[in-house]
């Protein structure tokens, strides 16, 4: 089990030393290098402080770190009636649009969904 008991004296040294970087004008790096600090302490640290202050929301063991979220949005496929054309159209969440020929072989189009995925 965890230690609830927080150290007084902890939280002040972390909270001058989260101070005097403020003022710095250092990146974390350097700053943790010239103060000879553990660069991922002062990253706990600081992030500890934060949700402490209430800046920040705490940590929930029941809220998972990353909601889940589907890789792809339901696909409509409507004909337009405005202007008839064939193939595929993928509308890109940015507002772009890619469209495919209806020569295009099915294989390819899987690859350019799978290349975009892997970049998302």
């Amino acid at each position: 089990m965890a230690n609830k008991n927080r150290s007084g004296e902890r939280e002040a040294y972390w909270r001058d030393v989260t101070a005097r970087f403020r003022t710095s004008g250092l990146s974390v790096r350097a700053f943790c290098r010239r103060e000879k600090l553990v660069e991922t302490a002062f990253y706990f640290w600081r992030r500890t402080l934060a949700e402490r202050d209430g800046k920040l929301p705490t940590k929930s063991r029941t809220t998972p770190k990353r909601a889940a979220r589907p890789a792809f949005l339901p696909v409509t496929i409507r004909r337009n009636s405005i202007v008839p054309t064939s193939g595929v159209t993928l509308e890109l969440p940015g507002g772009g649009m890619l469209r495919f020929g209806e020569a295009t072989p099915v294989e390819r189009i899987v690859d350019v969904i799978r290349a975009l995925e892997a970049r998302a």
